[in-house]
């Protein structure tokens, strides 16, 4: 069932299983929270790709299409009762599929502000970077990610996830709930929801300092064109020095 801490955080207590007869009017809308917490890290509906594609044509799909496309996603999200791959069928299927996806992230962030410490970008970059262990023991983010230039290359590369995601997908994809290597590596040794928020503020101000890093470079790199231009030019100009004879009378004296 749907057991991620996120989810639980989402819904203001323990999440129970998708109401497949009237998912939408459910009043906590767990199938999107259940969406928000196992998906949105992979997936947009019309926010353009992440690591999965956007969603957005696949609502409009036959419903037997969807529906088979949505149980063989089972390798990422983890197993799924038939019940829970109609609940999150029909929910793309919905008319109003968006604004409740909306609602749920905004419920999922407010219920993460009430319920953790405020994000602190210093302890995520000594969590991602291994200087402070996580509380699980799991491996360090840098094991295998980079941001802003520092870290592992096994990984994708970070830096410009705050762009892509929200808070709350970004606090999912680092909690593991998407990824199969991360699952692994961080069975029974999980990121708790307090150190994912820490890693997604360090990735946020991480994104910010690596575009000034990338302008102070590109400043650095075109002065430094310029002074190779400008010294190769001066030794175009600076007059040859003279040996007793120029090339030309050199070459008239050869002919003669």
């Amino acid at each position: 069932m749907f057991t991620s801490a996120l989810v639980a955080l989402a819904m203001g207590q323990a999440a129970p299983g998708p109401s497949v007869q009237e998912p939408s009017q459910a009043p906590d809308d767990a199938v999107a929270g259940a969406y928000v917490s196992r998906c949105s890290g992979c997936h947009t509906i019309g926010g353009g790709p992440l690591k999965g594609p956007d969603l957005a044509a696949s609502t409009q799909w036959p419903r037997a299409s969807l529906r088979l496309a949505v149980a063989k996603m089972d390798k990422n999200t983890g197993p799924m009762t038939d019940a829970e791959v109609d609940a999150f069928t029909d929910l793309l299927l919905a008319p109003d599929v968006r604004p409740r996806l909306e609602a749920a992230r905004a419920a999922a962030a407010k219920n993460l502000q009430a319920s953790l410490e405020p994000p602190s970008e210093a302890t995520g970059e000594e969590l991602f970077s291994g200087r402070l262990g996580l509380s699980g023991g799991g491996p360090s983010c840098a094991a295998c990610h980079r941001v802003a230039g520092s870290g592992g290359a096994l990984g994708p590369d970070l830096t410009h996830l705050a762009g892509k995601m929200d808070e709350v997908a970004m606090v999912s994809a680092f909690q593991g709930a998407n990824f199969p290597i991360m699952r692994a590596a961080y069975a029974g040794r999980a990121i708790t929801p307090q150190e994912a928020v820490h890693l997604a503020a360090y990735v946020r101000g991480a994104k910010g300092k690596d575009s000034d890093r990338g302008s102070h470079a590109v400043f650095a790199a075109g002065a430094a064109l310029g002074l190779v231009g400008f010294f190769g030019l001066a030794a175009l100009l600076r007059p040859h020095r003279r040996t007793g004879a120029t090339p030309y009378a050199s070459t008239a004296g050869a002919r003669r």
